[in-house]
């Protein structure tokens, strides 16, 4: 009975451990590396998520529920962020969402203030000449994907669609989601062959060229017909 007693202590109380989720826009791989790394270096859990930032965050932000009353817990947060100049994070309450912390949890918001501008990126991307798939790439503002493709060879004459969630980091695309594993595009600006001459264009090419789903093995581009 003692030991049963142990037991459902340490379960209760691994309960209420508190629980850091970064939500990065715009910092790379390393430096997000970083961030958490700095988190476990206090003892604290730290995971990063796939969720949007909202657009009325500040580009340092942490959220809680509206219950939320550990102050000593939040000053660790903002004194782990003054390390990395990461200084004034806005604290905001609310329940909405995938935003919703639960306990003691926090949300770390972290907006590279140098990041790309969402609007920089074209809305569409189409492939050329594929051999995997015939495939047009949503990117919304929002953060979201919609994937739209058929296979090659045209077996099941089927257009299939997938959605997800994107970021851009240092000239680099990145496609995730629940069921999509990431892959990663380097962007580059290039020259392109039309009909009407050479015109401007961007290319995304895969970085890597086996994965699951056939039609992100495809390089995605945009021509800008309208410039010279």
């Amino acid at each position: 009975m003692k030991g049963l007693l142990m037991i459902l202590l340490v379960l209760l109380s691994g309960c209420h451990t508190p629980k850091i989720y970064i939500i990065n826009q715009g910092y790379s791989q390393k430096q997000l590396s970083s961030f958490k790394q700095a988190f476990k270096q206090q003892g604290l859990t730290v995971y990063d998520s796939q969720v949007n930032i909202p657009q009325e965050f500040t580009d340092v932000a942490l959220a809680t529920n509206i219950g939320f009353s550990d102050q000593e817990l939040i000053n660790k947060v903002q004194s782990i962020l003054n390390g990395f100049e990461l200084s004034n994070a806005e604290h905001y309450r609310f329940k909405q969402g995938n935003h919703y912390y639960s306990d003691n949890n926090i949300g770390v918001y972290l907006k590279n203030p140098n990041r790309l501008d969402k609007e920089d990126l074209p809305p569409y991307l189409t492939t050329q000449n594929c051999i995997t798939a015939d495939a047009t790439l949503q990117l919304n503002k929002s953060g979201k994907f919609v994937l739209e493709y058929e296979n090659r060879p045209y077996t099941d004459d089927k257009l299939h669609k997938v959605s997800g969630f994107w970021r851009y980091v240092g000239g680099e695309l990145i496609l995730t989601g629940k069921l999509v594993e990431p892959q990663y595009y380097q962007q580059s600006n290039e020259t392109m062959q039309t009909h009407l001459g050479l015109r401007p264009g961007e290319v995304f090419k895969p970085k890597m060229n086996k994965h699951s789903l056939p039609a992100l093995n495809c390089e995605f581009s945009i021509v800008y017909m309208d410039k010279k």
